[in-house]
């Protein structure tokens, strides 16, 4: 791996080439889904059909402002694909050892090899170099022994050998699905007959059969939908499938992956400015892929020409052991021919002496001279997949979309000095992405406790100066974005603490101010620590129950000089006191149209999310399931409900506890009823569930189980409390790598600010919507 030299870009290549391929809803699909609305086959769909698009030329979105919102275009990052093949052939391969992907891949080369019927057919046949192959031909045909059989009758499997080594592998390769690409077709137009199409089966296949386009010495395939094109300057490229309203659709975007620069391992090693802690230096190096720089000598028994060839030297590290000087192993014996010769056991002769590694290296690559000092690694082979001849047609044209921009409701806040009065930001119907607190309003609600007493905690070294900036600043937001009388505000004199990596210090000042009665204490620290920044939260918020804030110093902002910029400093600490509003259990603003829908329909809006243990947790570490549920009608003050999902369980994304964390959220909505009015016994009519964090294959499984939790929960609160226990639910998915983006025609349609994007409200149903 490596860059490709840089070249200059000019200003005709940042221009755009086209307005891109309009998409439209074809006929055919229009006519079949209305064919089929009133016939016994679609009565109670799973998914019922779309006839139409949502209506929004008058503006439904927004009661306050019924006006017409005219429709534009959009590019989105997708396009016509389609396979020329009229079969696909797809073939499950077991019989590999082991669980190393790269070493099945590299036994799997030897089968294609050996194996005449795929050697022959490498042009007609992809595969993931691990379990499946989907062909273009029909590959069983052409296998030259019988099939298994099983009471007398063939199966569609067969029993195949070939050599790895002085070893004999047995595989079977099984006939898995035969897949019609007219039935494909069928099921993007919604045909009837094409309805039982699994689209996890095409997808698989599909995407196998692009990875066979890749032209490995300009891509470089990082999994199965992912590669590097070298030729980009380290830019990685994602594929993604979809079948959808009458299109074969590829999915093509940008990812964020990123590579190392290439350089020695030893230089690697050697980057203590990139890696102080030499473990994580050692822990960044394992799995990555390295190239064997050197090249072998001619050694009688060896294919000099192929253990020399390419991706015969790209390896993979998988640990790093002690300096390579103090190593030492028995070297196999080499019969008169060159190959290994082995005892009557079947184990390798070795010889009697030990030879050292260093030595060793020294007679096999040319020019090699391993120096003292430096780690010995293992490293297993890895092959690149050459790929050509693959049946694709695309059209390398995006898709353009018709979209509309929705107006955009304006965030409302308090004027300071008429608390009934209403303030809201400057934004409209040519809303931007950008928009502040405005300079004369208030947060929208916030309920001080009788005093707010806090206290800085400050790391040595942290100038005195930019303290009392960070004072004076703090105090100012808090009189005039969280509305605080100046006599409810009480700053106890600030603490010092002389290392991050030490908890007893953090712990010990954490208490002083607990002792002191303040509730909430402000960590100043030089640079951000999420050790240090997760101790904090263990010891403020579970062992003392105290508020905690930590803030690294903004040296840019304090030593600022350009007036124009002046604005940026007291901009941030907004941002601070904003969380400080939050936990003096405040609103920071309200949206009047979202406000008067919940409260006329008296809705609860619920989010959940499950959060897995990361690749650095002990084994067997719980995943955390929580749901958090409105209280208000603003939706702006959510309290939540935490459980740990049982390790045991394989699915660990459903959560299993909906049903008691909901009855909590249902309960603390009932009792904001009753401080509002202590004669209310009430439950919500709706209930909105947002639910993070799950995948489309996963939908049904909410349905069944979360949703029906939540209905559950709903209907034993409604029978304890007397009342009606019918509540409409509506679950929405929230989905975050999609891999879709949206481009603006024209710079001038897209935000103002920044890098063009589409302007906030851009809505899009179709196509790109599809999951």
């Amino acid at each position: 791996m490596s860059y490709p030299e840089e070249r200059p870009i000019v200003l005709a290549n940042l221009n755009s080439t086209g307005t891109g391929r309009p998409w439209s809803l074809s006929d055919k699909v229009r006519q079949n889904v209305e064919s089929r609305q009133q016939t016994p086959d679609i009565q109670g769909p799973k998914h019922p059909l779309r006839t139409a698009f949502i209506d929004l030329t008058p503006n439904l979105l927004d009661i306050n402002s019924p006006t017409e919102i005219p429709e534009t275009q959009i590019l989105t990052n997708h396009f016509d694909y389609d396979i020329t093949a009229t079969t696909l052939w797809e073939y499950r391969i077991t019989g590999f050892s082991g669980t190393r992907k790269d070493k099945i891949k590299h036994v799997f080369h030897k089968a294609i090899d050996q194996l005449s019927f795929l050697k022959l057919n490498t042009n007609s046949f992809a595969t993931n170099y691990y379990n499946f192959i989907v062909s273009w031909v029909n590959l069983h045909e052409l296998i030259d022994v019988a099939p298994i059989q099983h009471k007398g009758l063939d199966l569609d499997m067969w029993e195949l050998q070939f050599s790895d080594g002085d070893q004999q592998v047995k595989l079977h390769i099984k006939l898995h699905q035969t897949l019609e690409m007219g039935d494909v077709r069928g099921y993007t137009d919604s045909e009837a007959r094409s309805d039982k199409v699994n689209f996890d089966y095409v997808s698989r296949c599909m995407n196998m059969i692009i990875s066979k386009s890749f032209n490995t010495t300009k891509v470089h395939q990082q999994s199965a939908n992912k590669f590097f094109d070298k030729n980009a300057r380290a830019q990685l490229k994602f594929t993604n499938l979809n079948l959808a309203w009458g299109n074969i659709i590829l999915n093509f975007s940008l990812a964020t992956s990123a590579f190392f620069r290439p350089v020695r391992v030893n230089e690697f090693l050697a980057d203590t400015s990139t890696f102080p802690d030499e473990g994580k230096c050692v822990e960044a190096l394992r799995n990555l892929q390295v190239f064997v720089l050197t090249e072998r000598k001619q050694i009688v028994g060896e294919h000099h020409s192929k253990l020399n060839a390419e991706e015969a030297r790209v390896k993979r590290v998988t640990a790093l052991g002690p300096n390579v000087e103090i190593l030492t192993f028995h070297k196999k014996i080499r019969g008169a021919d060159g190959r290994f010769e082995k005892n009557p056991n079947g184990t390798f002769r070795k010889e009697a002496t030990s030879t050292s590694v260093v030595q060793y290296l020294k007679d096999t690559f040319e020019g090699l001279d391993p120096k003292p000092g430096q780690p010995a690694m293992n490293v297993g082979m890895t092959n690149d997949p050459g790929g050509k001849h693959a049946p694709i047609k695309l059209v390398p044209t995006m898709l353009t979309l018709p979209c509309k921009v929705l107006t955009c409701h304006k965030p409302q806040f308090i004027r300071p000095h008429f608390r009934t009065g209403i303030l809201g930001a400057v934004v409209g119907n040519n809303a931007v992405s950008r928009w502040k607190v405005p300079v004369n309003a208030q947060f929208f609600e916030t309920k001080p406790r009788a005093a707010l007493k806090y206290r800085f905690v400050v790391e040595d070294g942290f100038r005195n100066d930019f303290l009392a900036k960070y004072q004076g600043e703090f105090r100012k937001q808090l009189i005039s974005k969280c509305g605080l009388d100046p006599r409810q505000i009480q700053e106890l004199d600030p603490a010092h603490f002389d290392n991050l990596k030490t908890s007893e210090k953090t712990k010990a000042r954490i208490g002083e101010s607990k002792k002191l009665e303040a509730n909430l204490v402000v960590f100043l620290v030089k640079k951000a620590s999420i050790p240090f920044y997760a101790n904090v939260r263990d010891m403020a918020d579970r062992a003392h129950g105290i508020h905690s804030l930590c803030l690294v110093e903004k040296y840019n902002l304090l030593t600022n000089k350009d007036a124009r910029k002046s604005r940026l400093w007291p901009e941030y600490i907004i941002n601070v006191v904003m969380k400080v509003r939050l936990k003096l259990d405040g609103t920071t603003q309200s949206v009047q149209t979202v406000h008067d829908y919940l409260q006329a329909n008296r809705i609860m809006v619920l989010g959940a999310d499950v959060v897995h243990a990361g690749p650095g947790a002990f084994h067997g570490t719980s995943s955390i399931a929580s749901i958090v549920g409105s209280v208000d009608f603003s939706a702006g003050k959510c309290l939540g409900s935490m459980r740990l999902q049982k390790v045991h369980e394989k699915d660990r994304e459903t959560i299993t506890t909906v049903e008691e964390m909901v009855r909590e959220r249902l309960e603390a909505w009932a009792n904001e009823r009753k401080n509002d009015d202590p004669t209310a016994n009430e439950l919500p009519r709706s209930i909105i569930y947002y639910r993070d964090g799950v995948g489309s294959g996963q939908y049904d499984t909410i349905k069944t189980i979360e949703v029906s939790a939540i209905r559950r929960a709903y209907i034993r609160l409604a029978k304890e409390k007397g009342l009606s226990e019918d509540v409409n639910i509506h679950a929405v998915v929230v989905v975050k790598r999609h891999h879709t983006r949206l481009h603006a025609l024209q710079a001038s349609e897209g935000d103002p600010y920044g890098n063009g994007n589409t302007k906030p409200g851009t809505f899009v149903d179709r196509l790109a919507s599809v999951t």
